[in-house]
């Protein structure tokens, strides 16, 4: 507790920082805590999934808009492992922040607090023979607690569903022994049947 409260006083003394010019101008810099969520998504066949778009959501409309300006400062995927997605977020504007001022100039105006925070990953392919179904975490208050944590990291284990089609393989007779040729023997015009074969429910670690 004693130490919590001592980083959190050099924190907060470190908050703005001033660096001046030879020209005489001089400008401010605000050093906020952040958060490194790390994702992680596979399928329920343990195989990694590396083609997906992930969108964060928050408040009670569960939309990206509601997300506060600068909340997200970077991104990266890891070149090996390509289905793991790094996110560097500014933990005090989800947390919310009172004005900022610097002798009688405001550097920031007051940001009220993100009390809900969700995501969703829409993963590729979405459609076929073959598919994945997207993971769609509404907007809560339990992400922003189990996540969002000052100056760590945070790592996100999502397993995704894979689905296939019931008629992805099918066996039939063939006429007169001899095997289909031509558009006969063709698979074009066959669609994914409303049947599918399921694997274990998405969830998360």
């Amino acid at each position: 507790k004693a130490f919590e409260k001592q980083n959190q006083q050099v924190l907060d003394l470190e908050k703005l920082e001033v660096v001046s010019y030879q020209n005489g101008l001089s400008k401010v810099y605000i050093h906020d805590s952040y958060t490194q969520i790390i994702f992680r998504v596979r399928d329920d066949q343990g195989y990694p999934v590396e083609d997906y778009d992930l969108i964060f959501t928050a408040g009670d409309e569960d939309s990206a808009n509601l997300l506060p300006h600068g909340f997200c400062i970077d991104s990266q995927r890891n070149t090996i492992n390509r289905e793991v997605l790094t996110f560097y977020v500014n933990f005090d504007l989800l947390k919310g922040t009172e004005k900022l001022q610097h002798h009688e100039q405001w550097v920031r105006e007051q940001i009220p607090p993100t009390t809900k925070l969700g995501f969703k990953i829409l993963p590729r392919p979405n459609h076929g023979f073959v598919r994945y179904l997207p993971c769609l975490h509404e907007a809560s208050e339990v992400i922003v607690e189990l996540a969002m944590k000052p100056n760590a990291t945070v790592m996100v284990d999502v397993v995704l569903q894979r689905v296939v089609s019931g008629n992805l393989f099918e066996t039939i007779a063939l006429l007169d022994g001899r095997t289909p040729k031509g558009h006969k023997g063709s698979f074009k015009s066959i669609t994914p049947s409303q049947t599918i074969i399921l694997g274990p429910p998405a969830h998360l670690e």
